[in-house]
């Protein structure tokens, strides 16, 4: 349904200028026909095509016969009738009109009726009868009049008219008008139709755009869920490790001592033996409280977000071997929970990169602080990131880690933004503090 509708109304569209010009054109012609016939000596009641009445012989120009005359006539009407439109004569000092046959059609009127041009204009919509009085009231002095109305016809009911006309003279010594009127409902219903389908497509696209919103929000709400749920999922996991198996180690370490002290007496080979044991429960105790401090360190409850990342990029800095320069603001001070726990992820997640893929032997970290927020900086001088890489921001094939951290970043009306280049990377972080602590609080209270 709402394609035809479409098709109509911008075949409709595309011809809407055309038929002006060719009304404007057929002004032109058939008024030059009138002035001509006008110019001939006639008798009173002389035929015209205007009047209706069939042309006499005296009425034809030397040189021309009857039916040239007729022939004209007939192509006239042929056009009238093919084109739906008729044509008028009027004259603006006396309202003397006179209407073709084909107009008084269009109109529901009758030429022998002395009251048509009443009921013509009583049959104008109300709204549109201050602009028809109006062109008709300046139309002596312009020489030219055009408009288009509405009109409620006796058995066709709702019609959209079109008219215009000009002077039939090019001076003032002849104020006869003439014009023509052109039935264009055709068009006005199918720009109705293209009115109402746009209306629908719009509509319809109002209702996906707020299904696409709802799910995204849906989708940021759940991811929200997600990740506060892998944190606290991270906190219980690194207490359980220390709580439990890191308790186990301890006693299992406590009751090697006695049996190394035994074994002096068994040999010098079952003594090695269990140092060796004593060794590896030490090196198993310290790889599980290094994974358990990894997961969630106890130090960023307890004592906030400055003391953790300096414990993290001291051990990340030991182990991998990368020289980290760390910046950090001197008023930090204690930020909201939500916020400290996304920088030490984002700064978590842009060193293991750094030491998995940037091929960098350097990393500068930067925190600062204002009122407002708070802003991260980590940079690297390694290879760069491969083209298609950044997600948001640029190509789509975002690994998991930078879908992450944006996330993060989005969670608390963030902004991320990572550079990448030939020289090094890096990424910059912009974090609300207050706003964040009003998302929080109320993530808090949904829990």
């Amino acid at each position: 349904m709402m394609k035809p509708a479409l098709d109509a109304g911008a075949r409709a569209y595309v011809t809407k200028s055309q038929v002006a010009r060719d009304l404007l054109a057929a002004v032109e012609v058939v008024s030059r026909h009138v002035s001509l016939e006008r110019s001939r000596e006639k008798k009173p009641g002389s035929g015209s095509f205007a009047s209706g009445q069939p042309p006499s012989k005296r009425d034809i120009e030397p040189g021309r016969t009857l039916g040239d005359s007729r022939d004209g006539e007939r192509r006239i009407r042929l056009a009238q009738s093919a084109a739906e439109f008729g044509t008028w004569e009027w004259n603006p000092l006396d309202n003397g009109s006179s209407l073709s046959s084909e107009l008084h059609a269009m109109f529901g009127t009758k030429a022998e009726d002395p009251n048509h041009a009443e009921m013509w204009l009583s049959r104008i919509f109300p709204e549109d009868k201050p602009v028809v009085e109006a062109a008709l009231h300046s139309a002596s002095q312009l020489g030219f009049i055009e408009f288009e109305y509405r009109y409620q016809h006796p058995k066709q009911g709702l019609r959209w008219f079109y008219c215009k006309g000009r002077r039939i003279s090019g001076g003032d010594a002849d104020p006869h008008m003439f014009g023509v009127v052109l039935d264009f409902t055709l068009r006005k219903k199918s720009e109705e139709e293209l009115r109402k389908a746009h209306e629908q497509l719009e509509l319809r696209v109002k209702e996906r755009t707020a299904d696409l919103v709802a799910a995204e929000e849906s989708l940021r709400a759940l991811t929200a869920r997600l990740l506060q749920a892998q944190d606290e999922e991270r906190r219980r996991l690194a207490r359980e490790l220390h709580d439990s198996a890191g308790q186990l180690l301890a006693a299992l370490n406590m009751n090697l001592v006695p049996i190394q002290e035994e074994a002096e007496k068994l040999g010098p080979k079952f003594v090695r033996s269990v140092e060796e044991s004593i060794q590896l429960v030490e090196q198993l105790s310290k790889e599980l409280r290094t994974i358990s401090h990894l997961l969630h360190p106890p130090m960023l409850d307890e004592a906030g977000l400055e003391f953790a990342l300096q414990w993290y990029v001291e051990g990340f800095a030991e182990r991998s071997k990368i020289d980290v320069n760390f910046e950090l603001a001197p008023d930090l001070g204690r930020l909201p929970r939500e916020v400290e726990t996304t920088i030490f992820r984002l700064v978590q997640e842009c060193l293991t990169n750094i030491h998995r893929h940037a091929e960098s032997s350097v990393a500068h970290i930067r925190l600062m602080r204002d009122e407002q927020e708070v802003c991260l900086e980590v940079r690297d001088k390694g290879k760069g990131m491969p083209a298609g890489r950044l997600g948001a921001s640029g190509p789509s094939k975002a690994g998991v880690g930078i879908q992450g951290m944006r996330e993060r970043v989005r969670q608390l009306s963030g902004k991320l933004e990572i550079r990448t280049g030939s020289a090094g990377t890096a990424v910059l972080a912009r974090l609300p503090i207050r706003k964040a602590a009003g998302q929080a609080a109320a993530g808090e209270s949904r829990l």
